[in-house]
């Protein structure tokens, strides 16, 4: 549609611009992404309107521009916590996680206070990065504060507590949930697992009512790497009967238990 309203010579307002940049985000496509931020600073658009800016530096980050995309957020006068939470996630999606912890202790200088989104994409920095004492201290500011912990919130503490192997107390937000879902529910088995801690792992999988690949491959993998090739071929067996497709992850997992 772009390229049609282009060749026809149709001329384009402010409010193009940012769902433009949300599908170049979508697409990858830099150089179109370019063409577009060309344009609006040609129509004297770009220092005007915040949701371009905004949208700018959505669009870089998702073409692993991330520092272009931090060149135009420092150069933004006013930021708001949507602004924050796009350059926040921006290093996250890029998987600069140190950035992400160090973006948000600025965002806490500046006075802008976080939203849960952003709480959980700094978790997720947490889980990926493995610095459960940050971790520790976003929790901690999530109680302080009264933040209401929603399933998001909670999933991510469960994410950060077990792939920081602090499996006690991913289990303490676990058993909290009133509901626990198979994202949750893996991220605990997937936890356990890694420990070597199989009847755990075994205790949640069980009580999963549903299974996806992932979760069936983490329960397989810590049966082979904790020296239980029966139980790993078994569940395999398993697998196979429910006419899962085991992919290239899970089939390494059963070799090792051969």
């Amino acid at each position: 549609l772009y390229l049609h309203l282009r060749r026809n010579g149709f001329p384009l307002d402010r409010f193009s611009f940012p769902p433009l940049l949300k599908a170049v985000s979508k697409l990858s496509a830099l150089n179109l992404g370019l063409e577009i931020h060309g344009l609006a600073s040609k129509f004297g658009f770009f220092h005007a309107d915040p949701f371009i800016q905004s949208a700018l530096i959505a669009m870089y980050a998702a073409c692993g521009r991330i520092m272009d995309a931090r060149f135009l957020f420092d150069k933004m006068s006013h930021r708001d916590v949507v602004t924050w939470n796009i350059m926040i996630d921006g290093y996250s999606q890029n998987a600069h996680y140190d950035h992400v912890l160090k973006l948000y202790e600025e965002m806490k200088t500046s006075g802008t206070e976080p939203d849960a989104i952003i709480l959980c994409t700094v978790l997720s920095a947490c889980a990926h990065a493995g610095n459960l004492s940050y971790g520790k201290a976003i929790h901690q500011f999530i109680k302080d504060n009264g933040f209401r912990v929603g399933s998001h919130i909670q999933t991510s503490l469960v994410n950060m507590y077990a792939n920081c192997g602090a499996m006690h107390l991913a289990r303490e937000v676990y058993d909290q949930l009133p509901s626990k879902h198979m994202v949750v529910s893996t991220a605990m088995l997937s936890g356990y697992a890694k420990l070597g801690m199989v009847q755990d792992a075994r205790f949640i999988f069980d009580r999963m009512v549903e299974k996806d690949l992932v979760c069936w491959s983490a329960m397989i993998s810590g049966y082979a790497e904790s020296y239980q090739p029966l139980e790993a071929l078994q569940l395999f067996n398993e697998m196979q009967r429910r006419r899962i497709v085991p992919d290239q992850i899970t089939m390494l997992s059963v070799i090792s238990a051969c």
